[in-house]
This record gives structure tokens, sequence and C-alpha cells, in this order.
């Protein structure tokens, strides 16, 4: 499926046992396997404990799921941004944008301000959109901390939906 041909994307929250999810999360693990050394890289599967209360969205291109990202509630007016995986041959047509707005979004909508997020050093494309949507680069938190191949970012939002 070509990347420009990405006019009907749809994207909706799935549940954690979606197949089409699980597929979008094993073509993610294999490409972060390609990457990273297997003691850096992190990710909440769906039914874990840690994914207790974590929203998983796919996004579909014509139908065909293309992409996906989950927002994971951290307390205090913040979520995190896991998972985000977009297929390589839908790259490059908007389709990850859109997951991160939609993302960001289903954040504000739970009353969350601050959404962190980590991805790595050898993701120069993903550092990239995170910072043209806004991102700030902060010092690695949690689990990433310390993590030579971890980046860690955050948005912040003001009170009336609007980043700040």
């Amino acid at each position: 499926m070509s990347a420009a041909k990405n006019q009907e994307i749809s994207i909706v929250v799935v549940d954690a046992l979606d197949a089409e999810l699980n597929a979008l999360l094993a073509e993610s693990d294999s490409d972060l396997s390609r990457r990273y050394p297997s003691e850096h890289i992190y990710t909440i599967m769906p039914g874990e404990p840690g994914a207790s209360g974590a929203v998983f969205l796919i996004a579909r291109n014509q139908g065909v799921a293309v992409a996906c990202g989950a927002l994971l509630p951290s307390g205090a007016g913040t979520a995190e941004i896991k998972r985000m995986f977009v297929r390589p041959d839908a790259r490059r047509g908007g389709v990850a944008r859109k997951m991160l707005a939609k993302l960001e979004s289903a954040a504000l909508q739970m009353g969350c301000k601050t959404i962190r997020l980590e991805t790595g050093t050898k993701q120069p494309e993903s550092a990239a959109l995170y910072e043209s949507a806004g991102y700030r680069p902060i010092p690695c938190f949690g689990e990433y901390a310390g993590d030579p191949y971890s980046l860690c970012y955050e948005k912040c939002f003001a009170d009336d939906g609007s980043d700040s």
C-alpha cells in the first residue's frame, strides 16, 4: 500500500486482544529488534499488568491496518505514548502524525495535560516527528533513565486544550 494513498485513514480504539493490533505490535517488535539490543527494548503488551488502563488505537488505510499506538495514563495528569508504529509501506504519508494527534486528543479527554514518550537514538524519523509536533527533549524518566539508546520527550497542554 503506497504511503501516498492515505486519504481514507480511520483511527479507532481497539480491544487489547484485537488481532490486527497484535500483528502490528509483532511487526513493531521485529523492527525494534533489528535496531537495538533486546535489553534496550521497552514495550508493553496488551493484558500485561503494566498495561492496565492503556488505550490501544489502530489506523486503517482503506480498511487495512497500517499503524498502532497506545496511551498509558501515569497519574498526576500525565500520560505516556507507547507502541507507536507505522508499517514501512505506509510511512511518509502522514499516518504517524494523524496517530499522534489522535493519541493527544485521547489524553486530553482523559484529563491529562502532559504527555511523555520515549523513542530511541536509532529512530531519527520518530524523533523528528515528535519535535516537529511540539515535543521537547527531557531527561529520561522511569525505566529509560540511564539508557544510552533512549530519547525522552514531553509536551504540555494549556487548560483550554491548546498547546502551551
